[in-house]
């Protein structure tokens, strides 16, 4: 491998580039400084013929992008890749992955490196195996956890890869032969984005894992990510990155989640950034990396449970559970329509409105008396669905393409007709409400109220 770089090698190239083309934007400074990085690392040639598009690889650099989003991606790719090289110079075994670079698709090798930056992201230190070429033997990392050696194997499934139960269960199985017998491993797949637009892909993709874990107690964990791609109205582009970890409950291991950091967007401490670097020495930059809010955002889903009677309607129109989001925006709304159907409406960031209503007025659902009404939003990739029950009961149901993006205030009640001074159309014995809607917090639920209100939660 030649000689690591530093920062003030990063330095000088930005000195030399801004003497060569002293009005070159900001966005020109980060292109060209990731290039001179990967010059240096894996050779003008494969620069020449990957990222300029003389003989590429792969098109995952996207050398002749097509739209403006592909042209975000290629500089954005750019960029990461030549940061997480970089930064990994100090990592035993990088030398391997340069090598794998320089002689094989891209793709592959740039979701090996996510993996390992998901890894340091979470504070846990790691180094990448050394090839052996014997079977268990040949995973791609190892991580140092809990006085423990995990190996761990990274995989990836290029962007054109069509979605099927079989591709994830030939993955897993691939995954699991380069892993040794006694000893607890980790799993981690990269998946593409395109997945995600399938109604049914959570499913089926959750299937595949539940089926690998009864079949294996060595793997004890598998982390899936995904990249999330949208242009911004300013005309900017936004990269999200998605992830879940899944435990193998059949695992001999005790041991816990690895990835424990769910804020993976935010800044990396002990990271260099080369936006960062180029704005503290000239004093600007293209790039804005988002601030974590302390709001909800759709993404992580929700469920807002009452006891409730509803009476019969004393004016027309819509009378309002209850409602947040701002006025004009974003905003969710628990609601009885003007023709007595239950309704349940989110309008996103795009101002697009979603809903789902159940299929008979309430007065024929039995609502004759206290009930346990829930209604949840539940994301899945990017799909959500939206659910109403009636106690316990599922009585509507609906998956939209929703902009998981939204960001609500849930501390702004724009209007509800159980705080209203008027008589209204329904009496409330309690309220909850809770972020990140799962099936532990409605059982949980449902036996409180059970027990609190004496509710037969079975029957309608």
């Amino acid at each position: 491998m030649k000689q690591k770089l530093t920062i003030n090698d990063l330095e000088t190239i930005l000195d030399s580039q801004n003497k060569s083309l002293p009005h070159s934007k900001p966005i020109a400074q980060l292109y060209g400084l990731s290039a001179e990085v990967l010059i240096h690392l894996l050779g003008k040639y494969w620069v020449g013929d990957n990222v300029f598009g003389n003989k590429p690889l792969d098109e995952f650099l996207r050398s002749k992008p097509s739209s403006k989003l592909d042209r975000y991606k290629m500089t954005d790719r750019l960029v990461e890749v030549a940061e997480m090289l970089f930064n990994f110079q100090q990592i035993k075994g990088i030398e391997n992955i340069i090598e794998k670079i320089k002689n094989d698709r891209v793709e592959p090798y740039f979701a090996e490196l996510q993996s390992a930056k998901l890894i340091h992201l979470n504070d846990v230190e790691f180094y990448f195996n050394s090839p052996s070429n014997k079977k268990g033997l040949d995973y791609d990392a190892v991580i140092l956890d809990q006085d423990k050696h995990i190996p761990c194997e990274f995989k990836c499934k290029i962007e054109d890869t069509n979605f099927s139960k079989n591709t994830i269960s030939q993955v897993l199985k691939n995954a699991r032969k380069q892993l040794p017998k006694q000893t607890s491993s980790i799993i981690f797949i990269k998946i593409p984005e395109q997945w995600t637009f399938q109604e049914n892909v959570q499913e089926l993709f959750l299937d595949s894992i539940k089926e690998f874990f009864r079949r294996t107690t060595r793997v004890f964990s598998i982390v899936y990510y995904w990249e999330e791609w949208e242009v911004l109205p300013s005309g900017q582009s936004l990269r999200m990155v998605r992830y879940n970890e899944l435990l193998n409950p059949n695992s001999t291991s005790k041991l816990n989640k690895i990835l424990k950091n769910k804020e993976i967007n935010r800044s990396i401490p002990n990271w260099t950034y080369f936006s960062d670097l180029i704005k503290e020495k000239f004093g600007k930059t293209d790039l804005i990396y988002p601030k974590p809010t302390r709001a909800m955002t759709l993404i992580n889903g929700f469920s807002w449970h009452s006891i409730i009677n509803i009476l019969p309607q004393v004016s027309k129109g819509n009378h309002v559970f209850y409602e947040i989001g701002v006025i004009n925006g974003t905003r969710i709304s628990f609601l009885i329509d003007n023709h007595n159907f239950i309704k349940f409406e989110v309008v996103d960031a795009k101002l697009k409105k979603f809903e789902v209503t159940t299929d008979k007025p309430f007065n024929k659902l039995g609502l004759d008396n206290f009930c346990y009404l829930r209604f949840q939003l539940t994301p899945s990739y990017n799909f959500t669905e939206l659910a109403i029950y009636i106690n316990n009961k599922l009585v509507a149901r609906k998956s939209v393409q929703l902009n998981q993006l939204s960001i609500l205030l849930p501390n702004i009640t724009l209007g509800a007709d159980l705080i209203g001074k008027r008589k209204t159309a329904f009496e409330v014995a309690s309220i909850a409400m809770y972020e990140k809607s799962s099936s532990e917090i409605n059982d949980n639920l449902t036996k409180y109220y059970n027990q609190e209100f004496d509710l037969k939660l079975n029957k309608i």
